[in-house]
C-alpha cells in the first residue's frame, strides 16, 4: 500500500480529476449514468470552489463527450 503525505487542501485539484478520471471509467465500463453523474459532479466541485477556469477548460474539453449525453 503507498502512503501519500497529509496534504489536506493542496491536492484538491487532483482529487478532483481522479473523481471524473473515475466517472470516464465507470462511463466507458461500469454504468453509463453513473459515470456522467460522476463527471459532472467533478465540475461542480470546481464551480462551487470558485474555479470557473478550470470548469470552463475542462468542460470545454469534454464537449463532445458531454454533450452527447445531454
Amino acid at each position: 500500500m503507498i502512503e501519500k503525505p497529509n496534504r489536506a487542501g493542496i491536492d484538491l485539484y487532483l482529487e478532483v480529476l481522479h473523481k471524473m478520471a473515475i466517472g470516464f471509467y465507470n462511463y466507458s465500463f461500469v454504468d453509463e449514468n453513473e459515470g456522467l453523474a460522476e463527471i459532472r459532479n467533478g465540475l461542480a466541485i470546481f464551480d462551487l470552489l470558485g474555479q470557473e477556469k478550470l470548469k470552463d477548460f475542462y468542460g470545454k474539453r469534454n464537449k463532445h463527450f458531454l454533450n452527447k449525453n445531454l
